[in-house]
């Protein structure tokens, strides 16, 4: 009997469908621009370089969407750019990975109300290059607070007042701003539809990259060895809430000295909070926001002394520090395995996966990246390249999901249930006439006290000692347990038989797999390139380290304290037989 592997169990989800495919391709294509060009123009300090990059990104999407039609591909695309936006060496991330988001969004959200047309592209593309200046304001006002605006209305009123003009000064800067924004946004809009148009019938030959020409660049987090913390994280996240929220409601001098507290802090435990304050143009905007605070809250207003004009001045760069810093850290221990964990929780599987499918696709969406002078002379031939190989992925990856087995993970805390869930599952498929390999670990007890464990041959029900609390030390041990060759033996062939079956089960992977022992060597040896369908049951604390080690894709992560047995192995017979 054959497993049949191309319909999806709302639990056991099979990979990913075209719509997850082509947006991690998408988003790709999209993040080799903003790491490349973005951390180019951000290092050389050239104007207007986040909007050079929205534009070139709402380009990619629109003539990309000519060419792949399926709906809600914008915003998939953007969230895959902003996480990708992470690998980027530049040191400013996470206002980019809001700004890429939401301008994916805005653009989702008008061909959705709109529709894919002219209309929806043109307007979606005008929110989405608006949105450059809202974020900037509003991140401005959260860095310094509401005496920016203030000082911005200060300014602007004296400037009308010296110019004796009836035009209200306050709004004319930013509603011209405006304008220059809905115009950048309708003529990317136009490029991009005129881009699509060229390719969306184009003859584009799937075109692989050329080793010889591939760049390679490193997609290893920036913070791998940091001693990450849930703890410092939460304390990170209330202190930037605290120091925002408290600075109009408490003594001045309690403030500022909670808020040195909180910077030391961060200095002593952060070599990133160090590296922003160490920039000489942060303290050069520090130095002309206070002196520019003490004039103009004294003289332009004339409600306060110099003095206490400059005093103003140095809470609201002390706050910025804070603003600065605090999201600089916060998303230092975002990197955390545990953030990684949560991505492979099954409402985010699809997500995880295709981020997953986007790394292996970077590379070489980097090496097509040119030089800013070939894309402006020339990027109708950018795009072709862009989506000739974008279509190779396309092909390359459905392939694979055709032709790999698919993973799912059984997971949950010791004694949660795990091996019941397998032996339960087994026994149902069995009934059914699938073939089912592989080895599970019975308890042997001893007036309620577990004394060992026994090997069972999923297929023949076979079984022999495996770990026992006695004193025939074999010389393999695992914690208190002595491990019987015997045991051993039988797991590791029956899941060498098992190879050919439709479902491969082995449980209890854990530590000992981790270090050598165990099932190790079969792991190593699974067969991921065949359609066949692997269960593993892993301890929750090792459920990361196993899918690390075995380069493991699960197309699903069940933690049996979350749901009944006997729903997942109906779920997953289902799955097999394609009854959903």
């Amino acid at each position: 009997m054959n497993v049949k592997t191309t319909e999806t169990t709302e639990t056991a989800k099979a990979p990913l469908n075209e719509q997850w495919i082509k947006a991690s391709i998408i988003g790709s294509m999209w993040a080799s621009v903003e790491i490349v060009w973005g951390s180019f123009l951000h290092n050389l300090r050239v104007p207007l370089s986040g909007h050079i990059l929205t534009a070139i990104g709402l380009i990619i999407l629109i003539s990309a969407s000519y060419r792949w039609k399926e709906k809600g591909l914008f915003w998939r695309a953007g969230v895959i750019c902003a996480l990708l936006k992470t690998m980027s060496p530049s040191a400013v991330i996470f206002g980019p990975m809001i700004a890429i988001f939401t301008e994916a969004l805005l653009l989702e959200a008008s061909v959705s109300l709109f529709g894919k047309n002219h209309i929806g592209l043109a307007i979606g593309a005008i929110l989405a290059m608006s949105w450059n200046l809202v974020q900037a304001i509003i991140s401005k006002v959260i860095a310094y607070g509401y005496n920016l605006v203030k000082l911005y209305e200060s300014i602007m009123l004296y400037a009308q007042k010296q110019l004796h003009t009836d035009i209200d000064m306050v709004w004319a800067p930013i509603v011209w701003l405006l304008i220059i924004y809905i115009l950048l946004g309708l003529g990317t809009a136009i490029a991009g539809i005129s881009i699509g148009k060229r390719i969306e019938s184009a003859d584009l030959m799937p075109q692989p990259m050329d080793d010889k020409n591939k760049t390679r660049h490193s997609l290893i987090p920036k913070y791998s060895h940091f001693p990450f913390s849930t703890t410092w994280l939460i304390f990170d996240l209330l202190a930037v809430g605290a120091v925002l929220v408290t600075a109009n409601f408490i003594p001045a001098g309690y403030w500022f000295g909670m808020s040195i507290a909180v910077i030391a802090s961060w200095i002593m435990h952060y070599k990133v909070a160090l590296r922003r304050l160490a920039r000489p143009h942060l303290w050069i905007s520090f130095f002309l926001i206070t002196v520019i605070a003490a004039v103009a809250f004294s003289q332009f207003q004339g409600e306060v002394s110099v003095g206490e004009g400059a005093l103003i001045g140095i809470e609201m760069n002390v706050r910025a520090i804070v603003v600065v810093i605090g999201f600089s850290v916060i998303g230092t221990e975002l990197y955390s395995p545990k953030i990684k964990k949560m991505f492979q929780r099954k409402s985010l599987l699809s997500l995880y996966t295709a981020l997953d499918l986007s790394t292996e696709s970077l590379p070489n969406m980097i090496a097509l990246v040119p030089n800013l002078k070939t894309i402006f002379s020339n990027p109708i031939d950018i795009i072709r390249k862009f989506m000739s190989y974008a279509e190779y992925r396309m092909h390359e990856i459905g392939t694979r999901q055709r032709q790999q087995a698919t993973v799912a993970i059984v997971t949950g805390e010791k004694g949660s249930g795990k091996t019941r869930f397998l032996s339960e599952t087994a026994h149902e498929l069995k009934k059914r006439g699938f073939e089912v390999g592989g080895v599970y670990t019975k308890k042997i007890r001893n007036n309620g006290e577990i004394i060992g464990y026994r090997a069972v041959n999923v297929a023949t029900c076979e079984e022999q000692p495996f770990l026992r609390k006695d004193n025939g030390d074999t010389g393999l041990r695992i914690g208190a347990f002595s491990i019987d060759c015997a045991g051993l033996e039988l797991g590791q062939k029956a899941i060498a038989r098992a190879m050919n079956a439709n479902l491969l089960m082995i449980d209890e992977i854990g530590k000992l797999e981790l270090e050598g022992g165990g099932w190790h060597d079969e792991l190593n040896a699974l067969p991921l390139e065949k359609q066949l369908f692997i269960v593993l049951s892993v301890r929750l604390e090792f459920v990361n380290d196993v899918i690390d080690k075995w380069n493991l894709h699960p197309s699903a992560i069940y933690n049996v304290s979350e749901c009944k047995v006997e729903t997942l192995a109906s779920e997953i017979i289902a799955y097999f037989e394609g009854e959903k």
